[in-house]
């Protein structure tokens, strides 16, 4: 065999469980392709230095700032219905869907399922639009979830 060509019996120890690498000084009665081995109820204790604080260079941006060009999910809810598999299999075209707000009833803005305001439908040119009435502070938003 060549010197980079292991033997069997070097082979089975570096593959046994209960061998590690040990980062001691070889000694030539120890060598086994480079490595010196030792069992693992005598592994050392790993120290690792400790972080430093992250520090940004630009300290004229804002936090909020990084969060500008998120983009988020808006739905303008007009209303909601519960109705039976059998009620929705009856849908046709004409059929109307009588939802649980009145006309002209505030409808509800949700940002990423999050209800924050409630407005009022407008038309634009041929567009639907939502005009913004109110904010909902957090005891609002609050009080609306659990009635």
């Amino acid at each position: 065999m060549d010197e980079n060509t292991l033997s069997q019996e070097e082979i089975d120890l570096l593959l046994s469980a209960d061998r590690v690498v040990d980062e001691k000084p070889i000694k030539d009665e120890d060598r086994i392709s480079g490595f010196r081995t030792k069992n693992v109820n005598e592994a050392e204790k790993v120290i690792f230095s400790n972080l430093e604080p992250y520090h940004s260079d630009v300290s004229d941006i804002n936090e909020l700032d990084l969060l500008l060009d998120v983009d988020l999910s808006v739905r303008v809810v007009l209303g909601k219905v519960e109705q039976t598999v059998k009620e929705i299999l009856n849908f046709a075209p004409g059929k109307i869907v009588e939802l649980d707000k009145l006309a002209g009833e505030p409808v509800d803005i949700v940002v990423n399922n999050k209800l924050i305001a409630t407005g009022e439908v407008v038309v634009l040119d041929e567009s639907f639009g939502v005009r913004v009435s109110e904010i909902l502070d957090k005891r609002e938003r609050l009080r609306r979830i659990t009635v």
